[in-house]
């Protein structure tokens, strides 16, 4: 049976930063480093509802009345500061992942009966979200790293090359800005992530000092496989250290703004 989604977009601006009273200044900093300092967002959160097709209509919900029922809940997070203002946040702290649950509830309890909340996503930039189905929060990162490469096999003549990849195969190579989004899943530990921020910038940090402004071809992985999108995908999945392959859930690169690849992990 076909299942039906309905996603829409909010924005809302909020403050907040992450500290642990129980803690001392140097624990709280040595945590979660210049976030113990109050900063803000632009937030952008993306309510994805399920449902039936009303006959008459042909919706599953007005987007108008959808509009009202999320505004009126974001309307008391905006322009907020979160750890003062809004009392969910005085015993846990105001990370993505908690704001994204937090969320989650309050819009679930308020959708119409025949609705269902599949998830929200909350992006607290342009490069850090987590996705909340409920229970399960995952937290995403995207960074950018810049590379040239060459399809072409060397056991093919260069017109069959150019058959199999088209321009791709220029012998001199090409390049592109690629995107890779890294998601991870888990539960929500007592500071709040699924995923220490330390532990992904680390991970991005020891990914891009091998790809960035590199020529892909020349990488021992690829010397064997193409650096096809796809096959980038496999070397990602390969440098996820072992501590952290049980928290993978999906890795992204995006070659450009049109071609995009995507694994599920887990």
């Amino acid at each position: 049976m076909e299942k039906i989604f309905l996603t829409r977009k909010f924005h809302f601006c909020a403050s907040h930063k992450y500290y642990n009273k129980r803690w001392s200044k140097e624990k709280n900093k040595r945590v979660f480093g210049k976030n113990i300092n109050s900063h803000g967002h632009n937030y952008l959160l993306e309510v994805s509802i399920t449902g039936k097709v009303d006959k008459e209509t042909g919706m599953i919900i007005n987007i108008d009345r959808l509009k009202k029922i999320v505004g009126r809940i974001i309307d008391e997070f905006d322009h907020k500061n979160l750890n003062e203002d809004i009392p969910y946040f005085k015993k846990i702290q105001p990370t993505v992942e908690n704001i994204s649950k937090v969320l989650f509830n309050l819009i679930k309890e308020k959708l119409p009966e025949g609705l269902s909340l599949y998830k929200i996503r909350l992006y607290e930039s342009e490069d850090i979200w987590a996705d909340c189905y409920g229970e399960e929060v995952e937290i995403g990162k995207s960074f950018k790293f810049y590379a040239s490469h060459r399809l072409a096999r060397k056991d093919y003549f260069k017109e069959k090359n150019y058959t199999v990849f088209g321009k791709c195969s220029n012998p001199e190579g090409h390049g592109h800005e690629y995107k890779v989004s890294l998601t991870f899943k888990g539960k929500i530990d007592e500071k709040g992530f699924v995923m220490e921020r330390k532990k992904i910038e680390q991970l991005e940090k020891n990914i891009r000092k091998v790809l960035d402004y590199s020529d892909l071809n020349k990488i021992k992985f690829f010397k064997k496989n193409l650096p096809t999108g796809e096959n980038i995908l496999f070397y990602l999945k390969d440098k996820i250290p072992g501590n952290l392959k049980d928290k993978i859930s999906k890795i992204g690169v995006y070659e450009t703004s049109r071609n995009i690849f995507e694994m599920e992990v887990n």
